[in-house]
């Protein structure tokens, strides 16, 4: 399975050796990252992906239109989350694990504010939930004040 491409099955699972894979494919991805997208198409009106984060894996910070929400859910390792205002400086972080740890293992943002995933364990793997249909050029505001991405 390709694991940057849409799972177009109509019943779609996932097991211990997928996400194995996964990791694997975001040890070797020059982004340090990869996803597995469990909805069928950039249409659809809910977006469930499956990503695994390395450690150095660096997410630009962006924010999200009015309308659109995300919800991020710990399924291995630990991240941060970082909230910023409009010139750059951190006004929330949220620590998150699993929750057999007792940490923070679900976050839900409905809100236009910048923000970023911050990897704190060698892999991280979560389950993001997002708003479709999706278009990156429509959906997605690069904070112009952060170091952009360089892959």
């Amino acid at each position: 399975m390709d694991f940057n491409t849409f799972d177009n099955r109509e019943i779609a699972f996932y097991n211990l050796q997928d996400l194995s894979m996964l990791k694997k494919r975001a040890e070797d991805s020059p982004d340090r990252r990869a996803r597995i997208c469990l909805h069928g198409t950039p249409e659809q009106t809910v977006h469930v992906m499956l990503i695994a984060y390395c450690k150095d894996s660096y997410v630009h910070p962006h924010r999200h239109p009015i309308g659109k929400s995300e919800s991020y859910q710990i399924i291995e390792g630990e991240l941060d989350v970082l909230f910023f205002d409009d010139r750059g400086n951190i006004i929330q972080r949220i620590e998150m694990g699993t929750p057999e740890k007792g940490q923070t293992f679900i976050y839900h943002l409905s809100a236009r504010i910048w923000h970023r995933p911050v990897p704190k364990t060698e892999v991280v793997l979560v389950c993001e939930t997002f708003t479709g249909p999706f278009i990156k050029e429509r959906d997605v505001e690069y904070a112009k004040w952060a170091e952009p991405e360089r892959y």
